[in-house]
């Protein structure tokens, strides 16, 4: 029955809620008796049980529980004859809500029900109540739990987990005026990174009418003869879901470093060290780095980790961009998995070996000594921080500017950007200078770029280049609270003559065979360029005559390199020479396949669709030869929103049953695409002829910026239909759809007498990797005999 409060059980209710965690117990003691260490003891409705719950040390790791991988365990021993009560009290409650988090794991199991932990009503371990039972689910591999309010079980629907893995429990016990009914439940597995009413897996117990409890006092554990070997730790006792179920703060980047090489100017940067916010050791997983049109994956053997750092080995090129993402379990921490972390850092060529004149990160949450202007602008936005670096970045609306002082000169201004909140489709920013410090500003009209959406990121560049007093503004025009975040923000001195910028650098074809000329390819920007070169060779020495590249509509092409033989490996470094500089590349590399004798590819990017009055998109004209086909069904869209993905795209919408994409080939070798999330959670499934074959998931909710799903392998000599379909709760993009005709014939077969005495494995770009390394992969085979076979290889 419930009792009325006199003021001081209100009082009482009031400092509880201002001391939520009543109790976190991590059995940090030494190994043995649990009775008598840190206030447990024995209740007296013990029925004659002598064997005490022993302390072991052991370790119950759950995800990002704040109390996972602390302290010891306790086990609670079922081949005992008699039951032991081991209570331990807390602070009294008998209003709102009372929460125990705790992790258990079973080391053995019975196919008896039998209580092991709950709440204590009476104080002294002797009125048990919300009983926790476990019990053999429909094999000894499984697990089932069971809640009552002091009956014994005898429902047999409760979740069947498994046998040996750690779960996360969390009753809550919740009083409501009246009687015999108190809301009881049992949740099991939640994710401690949500709020409660996220998690909807939890049970009730089967007894609910009878009577409810009157002030809970503690807790209990209990061993009985029956029981299931139990181990039980990291126990949370909390009045609010919050602070019992806690997450742990998540592993994090606090700083990235890049080391530049040494053999180079304004180019190859060969290794990031990674700081992060909590000492780390090497766990499992692949680290990508991605420069917004192709990624690379980096192998963790290649990685060393000594404290807080992680050195990570680096080929990547200057005044590029980059995103580097560090996937959960890559690196651990306190034994606990990280979440995904993802940080962009640049390599801007122009910004090498000079001193920024202003290198803005906004990490303080203030504007710091470079002066802006901050009567009319704030740096307290942290909406941005998984997207640009840990701390702030500055948060501007409609008519909020950031300004320099004059400055004696400036070069580039660089900064990443990003729509933070609101719905205002006019927020623009405009950069203005103030040439000769006069007080009057003119627009840089080029400059101005157009509210980016939530789920798209930019780092914008912008020239400057005035060699006098200047005084530069960006401004948030347009109305409303709609916000942008800023962060990054570096401006340079003024530079008489640039030095060039090298990027999108490849060979055509991209992957050649013995029998093609291979032409060198890169866009190069300068405005005194005297002579571009490549030197080449099959070995890093480059040691052939190195070919000329001219410009040849908006790119620099070469001379074609031939007398290249099936597994070469073409190495070539481009040169640049201006009025007044040398720009070298980094070393590239390309593997050379065996020619094939029938290879078609097609590559297409939706530009070219038409659309109906009815906005589905008809067929693409690009795609109508060969025997191939599309179609699109259910709400499908173009849209060009995505200004990462160029041109037109297909957008398939939220969880469409019949929206998809088909396409039908005579035959199919591999296909692979780009993807976008838009918008919601994403999900995409691949089918071979109808929605019962699935070849491939792919999901990429939490990822602003495009993917590509790597090759899908089919190799059908026969007609087959391929459906892309959005199997998330979100929208998503969908473009650049390539695909692979079936390769009759591929390397020069190799002698059965033949031993292989070394393989090597290679990315798509040509970098050497480690023999673990997953996605798409060239693997160089060289054999005693001489013979070298070179296979395009896909491991997950």
């Amino acid at each position: 029955m419930k009792k009325l409060f006199m003021l001081s059980f209100a009082m009482m209710a009031i400092s509880l809620s201002a001391q939520p965690l009543l109790l976190e117990e991590n059995f940090n003691y030494a190994v043995g008796d649990l009775e008598g260490l840190g206030s447990w003891a024995v209740s007296t409705n013990s029925s004659g049980g002598t064997i005490i719950p022993q302390v072991q040390d052991y370790q119950l790791s759950y995800g990002s529980y704040i109390s996972s991988g602390l302290g010891k365990v306790v086990f609670l021993d079922g081949s005992i004859n008699a039951d032991r009560i081991s209570y331990k009290n807390t602070t009294n409650v008998n209003s709102g809500s009372y929460y125990m988090a705790f992790l258990v794991k079973i080391t053995s199991i019975a196919n008896a029900n039998r209580d092991f932990i709950g709440l204590d009503a009476g104080g002294t371990g002797n009125m048990a109540r919300c009983r926790i039972f476990s019990k053999q689910g429909s094999d000894n591999t499984k697990v089932q739990f069971y809640l009552t309010k002091n009956a014994t079980p005898s429902t047999t629907t409760c979740p069947q987990l498994n046998v040996s893995d750690t779960h996360l429990l969390v009753l809550r016990y919740t009083f409501v005026d009246g009687t015999q009914n108190d809301d009881i439940r049992l949740y099991i597995d939640p994710d401690p990174g949500t709020v409660e009413s996220a998690n909807t897996v939890y049970i009730n117990p089967e007894d609910a009418t009878t009577d409810d409890i009157a002030t809970i006092k503690g807790i209990f554990l209990k061993q009985r003869a029956g029981l299931s070997g139990t181990q039980v730790g990291g126990i949370r006792v909390a009045t609010t879901w919050e602070e019992a179920v806690k997450s742990a703060a998540p592993l994090a980047v606090s700083s990235i470093s890049i080391t530049e090489g040494a053999e180079v100017v304004y180019s190859a940067l060969t290794e990031a060290v990674v700081t992060f916010n909590k000492p780390i050791t090497k766990g499992a997983g692949t680290i990508t780095l991605f420069d917004g049109s192709t990624s690379e994956n980096i192998s963790l053997d290649n990685v060393t980790v000594a404290g807080t750092a992680a050195t990570i080995p680096l080929t990547v090129l200057a005044d590029k961009s980059y995103t580097l993402t560090v996937p959960a379990g890559a690196f651990v921490a306190d034994a606990e998995s990280s979440a995904e972390i993802v940080r962009h850092f640049s390599t801007i060529a122009s910004l090498a070996n000079v001193d920024y004149l202003i290198n803005e990160t906004f990490d303080t949450g203030a504007l710091s000594s470079v002066n802006w202007d901050e009567t009319a602008s704030t740096a307290s936005c942290n909406t941005l921080n998984l997207m640009y670096e840990s701390g702030y970045a500055a948060s501007l609306t409609a008519g909020k500017v950031l300004q320099t002082v004059a400055l004696s000169g400036a070069g580039s201004l660089v900064y990443w950007q990003r729509h933070s909140s609101g719905t205002n489709t006019t927020l623009d920013l405009k950069i203005s200078v103030d040439e000769g410090n006069t007080g009057t500003f003119t627009e840089i009209t080029e400059a101005k770029v157009e509210k980016p959406t939530n789920t798209t990121f930019a780092q914008k560049k912008v020239d400057i280049d005035y060699n006098g007093p200047v005084v530069i503004k960006i401004e948030a025009d347009g109305t409303g609270a709609t916000q942008m975040g800023l962060d990054n923000i570096t401006l340079t001195p003024y530079k008489a003559n640039k030095a060039p910028v090298i990027e999108d650098v490849y060979t055509s074809p991209r992957f050649p065979s013995a029998s093609d000329n291979v032409i060198i390819t890169a866009k190069i920007t300068d405005t005194d360029i005297v002579s571009v070169v490549a030197k080449w060779g099959t070995t890093q020495a480059l040691s052939e005559t190195p070919v000329v590249l001219t410009l040849d509509g908006g790119v620099y092409k070469s001379t074609p390199v031939s007398g290249l033989s099936a597994g070469d490996m073409l190495y070539y470094q481009i040169e640049v020479t201006d009025a007044s500089s040398l720009i070298l590349s980094n070393v590239y590399k390309t593997p050379v396949c065996k020619a094939y004798t029938s290879v078609e590819s097609f590559n297409s990017g939706f530009d070219a669709l038409a659309t109906s009055t009815s906005g589905i998109p008809s067929m693409p004209v690009e795609i109508t030869s060969a025997g191939i086909s599309y179609s699109f069904t259910g709400a499908t869209r173009t849209t060009n929103a995505a200004k990462i993905i160029e041109g037109t795209s297909i957008v398939l919408e939220k969880q469409a049953s019949d929206g998809a994409i088909k396409v039908s080939f005579p035959a199919i070798g591999s296909i692979n695409f780009d993807v976008l999330q838009t918008s919601g959670t994403v999900s995409l499934g691949v089918y071979k002829e109808d929605d019962s074959n699935l070849l491939k998931t792919i999901s990429i909710a939490g990822t602003p910026w495009p993917i590509n799903t790597g090759d899908i392998e089919l190799n059908s000599s026969s007609a087959t239909k391929i459906v892309i379909k959005n199997l998330g709760s979100g929208q998503v993009v969908v473009d650049n759809l390539r695909w692979e005709a079936l390769i009759t014939t591929s390397v020069e077969e190799i002698s059965n007498s033949a031993i292989p005495v070394s393989e090597q494995y290679y990315t798509i770009t040509g970098i050497l990797v480690s023999p673990s390394a997953t996605g798409m992969l060239f693997k160089k085979t060289v054999y005693d005999n001489g013979a070298v076979e070179t296979v395009k290889i896909f491991r997950k």
